[in-house]
């Protein structure tokens, strides 16, 4: 897990705990990080831990771009203060209507503060995923400049860090020394350490530490330092590397690198404070000059103001440079040897008072902090919190108010779709630039990809102001054939409707019989017919159709007629298909009767009468194709009302009988029974050995045509029944 990774929990951590002790609503994210979890949201725009520069009202508008991976009608974003105060909360809002391959961008416009910021992607009113950036601000944003008072000096490593975690630089790009290329995407990160090294050039917090967190109360937003100063550099090797010439150290004689050190202050605001926007350069530097150069007053005011111009220039932008008057250095690196020189005060100054020069004066420090150790530098913690304090003595209610900043420039998108025979995906970024170069080299505005990545572009205009693209991320060209579920051909009851699904994060296209009748993951149906789907990317690209799934709906099952079985049963008579096996569901009065499911019910066959009003329901159980078994219910039959008759103990019916038969139902189970028929002429004409009778029993009488009676023996009693067969 990344820095970045551990600071979203601990943000996510401290904001719910703020929740509950501040009544803070919270939207609480169902993962660690948006860069863990592939099935989220990606936020590319703002990093975490970015700061962007606020304009003269307080706001600042900045680009939220990412990428999506499931299909979504729109992207939402939202704004929540880290802590209560420290912000005005943004409610949802649409940033992205009908995004397309699969790639969002919008703006978003805060004022100045500290906050999380949320992206979820909807469908409709269905939240689909989300992402967070646990941890960005609205506020200040500085270039330091100069030399090692600016940059910092390793062996003084005593600046006190930030204890504010609102106080941020960049921690990757350090130390750039030769390279005038553009600087990979920066890395934010809290300036809590005191040997933190601020890209490009910054050697520990030194002052800025301190400044940031007293800035920070001050001005309750958060702060960014940017710090391109090189130590031991006169104002002549910043003059003449601006101007392409080459330059030596004053000091050891060496030739500085190609561009150096202009170029460093030049491509951070280029690349940098061309993203995030800034409020000023802070410029120190002159001890150089005063020793061992001894530069003169006009050369050095020729030299800073080649300087302005020169910058102003190469970025097209009018940016505020904030000036020190510092010159104090050592002739021989002791307390001893210190000196000042009012030429390169004066020259500051002749600068300052420049009219339409785009500069503000700021702190004075060669009173500052002395003695200092080696007659140089700041070099113990008390003298750095003193230059700390000069510089915040400069930036109060004026400062602010009379600096324009250079503010943020939105972030161009990347637009994708998919290219020939869903083979490759075609990348375009927005027209309007002098140079692009893409992430695999390629340098048309255009391109053609063939192979999954991620890609994104840098752009240039003519004065080579650089912006990083949002990235593209391509999971597949051509998507996976989609299986349906379930993975034999379905059927179902009549009346019903079967849920089909594929799993995955395309859009997906359905068909039956060849005719689109709907999309999205799960498709709900209830109509005979063949069943295919498509699965289409971000980018656009299609999918093979998946094999088919055949749907039969079964025939529905009759309602079931109830009528008496005999005297003390109840018979459920169902049409239909004769080889269908079928159970039954009884009711009596609205209420189940449970472990009775066979078409014959005896009403009897508890200790007393069960008279009441009963129904009852069918459920035929089907053989379906893949050789399951599909079970589906009947409606419930009309009511039936049922009154035991409680006069008789054994009922023998039909009479007359049609068919050579009769039944005998007996109301409570009887054993050993026997029965004999006797003509009218009182001849026992037949006799017949029954057993037990707990239910309705079905007797094969072949006997001519007449009346008989039936004589009943059963546990002991006997019983006289007449019968009449036709």
């Amino acid at each position: 897990m990344t820095n970045s990774d551990v600071e979203a929990v601990l943000g996510y951590i401290q904001k719910q705990l703020s929740s509950l002790f501040y009544g803070f609503l919270l939207i609480c994210i169902p993962f660690l990080s948006a860069h863990q979890v592939r099935a989220t949201i990606m936020i590319d725009y703002p990093s975490e831990r970015a700061v962007y520069q606020r304009d003269a009202t307080g706001y600042a508008t900045i680009t939220v771009a990412g990428t999506y991976s499931r299909p979504a009608s729109r992207i939402e974003v939202k704004a929540v203060p880290v802590y209560p105060g420290q912000g005005i909360e943004v409610d949802w809002q649409t940033l992205t209507q009908n995004p397309t391959g699969g790639v969002f961008a919008g703006q978003l416009r805060l004022f100045g503060g500290w906050y999380t910021i949320l992206v979820r992607s909807m469908d409709g009113n269905n939240e689909i995923e989300q992402g967070a950036v646990s941890r960005m601000g609205i506020g200040e944003v500085f270039v330091i400049a100069g030399q090692s008072n600016a940059q910092g000096i390793r062996s003084y490593p005593n600046g006190p860090p930030a204890q504010d975690e609102r106080v941020n630089y960049i921690s990757n790009n350090q130390n750039i020394h030769n390279s005038t290329n553009d600087p990979d995407p920066p890395i934010f990160s809290h300036l809590n350490r005191s040997d933190a090294h601020l890209s490009p050039m910054g050697q520990g917090a030194w002052c800025w530490g301190i400044l940031g967190d007293k800035l920070v109360q001050r001005l309750n937003v958060p702060v960014l330092f940017i710090n391109a100063s090189w130590e031991g550099t006169s104002i002549r090797n910043w003059a003449e590397s601006a101007d392409n010439k080459p330059t030596y150290n004053a000091y050891g004689g060496f030739e500085y690198p190609p561009s150096m050190p202009y170029a460093n202050l030049a491509i951070s605001i280029k690349y940098y404070a061309r993203t995030l926007g800034m409020r000023s350069i802070l410029w120190m530097q002159g001890e150089t000059d005063t020793y061992p150069v001894r530069m003169s007053r006009t050369e050095y005011r020729n030299h800073l103001q080649f300087l302005l111009n020169k910058l102003g220039i190469d970025i097209g932008e009018r940016v505020i440079w904030t000036i020190a008057r510092t010159s104090r250095t050592s002739t021989d690196g002791s307390p001893g040897g210190t000196i000042t020189d009012p030429n390169i005060i004066a020259a500051q100054n002749d600068v300052l008072n420049t009219t339409f020069n785009p500069v503000y004066p700021g702190p004075e420090t060669d009173n500052l902090g002395n003695p200092r150790p080696d007659g140089v530098h700041f070099g113990t913690r008390e003298s750095l919190i003193v230059l700390a304090d000069a510089w915040l003595s400069v930036m109060d209610q004026n400062y602010f108010a009379n600096i324009t900043p250079l503010t943020p420039t939105p972030i161009p998108t990347i637009s994708a779709r998919c290219g020939n025979n869903n083979s490759s995906a075609v990348l375009e970024l927005p027209q309007g630039f002098a140079s692009y170069r893409w992430s695999n080299g390629a340098t048309s505005r255009t391109i053609t990809v063939n192979s999954p990545g991620t890609y994104f572009a840098t752009l240039k205009n003519e004065q080579g102001l650089t912006l990083v693209s949002s990235p593209v991320r391509i999971e597949s060209l051509k998507p996976s054939t989609p299986s349906i579920i379930p993975a034999a051909d379905p059927s179902i009851c009549a009346d019903s409707e079967l849920v089909l699904s594929v799993s995955g994060s395309n859009e997906y296209i359905w068909e039956r019989d060849g005719v689109e009748i709907g999309k999205g993951s799960n498709l709900r149906v209830s109509e005979e017919g063949v069943y295919t789907v498509t699965a289409k990317n971000a980018i656009g690209c299609v999918s093979n159709t998946s094999n088919g799934r055949k749907l039969t709906v079964l025939p529905p099952v009759a309602t079931p007629v109830l009528g008496y079985a005999g005297p003390f049963s109840l018979l459920a008579s169902t049409s239909g298909d004769d080889t269908l096996t079928f159970t039954y569901d009884w009711y009596r009065d609205e209420q189940l009767l449970p472990s009775v499911s066979q078409s014959i019910y005896k009403v009897s066959d508890l200790a007393m009468g069960e008279s009441g009003v009963y129904k009852v329901q069918a459920t035929a159980h089907f053989k379906a194709a893949n050789g399951s078994t599909v079970s589906c219910p009947s409606g419930i039959s009309e009511p039936f009302t049922y009154t035991m008759n409680a006069s008789e103990d054994i009922v023998v019916f039909p009479v007359p009988s049609v068919d050579g038969k009769i039944f005998i139902e007996s109301r409570e189970p009887v054993t050993n029974v026997e029965i004999t028929a006797y003509s009218m002429l009182g001849k026992a004409v037949m006799n017949q050995t029954i057993g037990t009778i707990s239910e309705r029993k079905a007797i094969e009488l072949p006997l001519p045509r007449g009346i008989y009676m039936l004589h009943i023996q059963a546990q002991g009693k006997e019983y006289v029944k007449k019968i009449v067969m036709h």
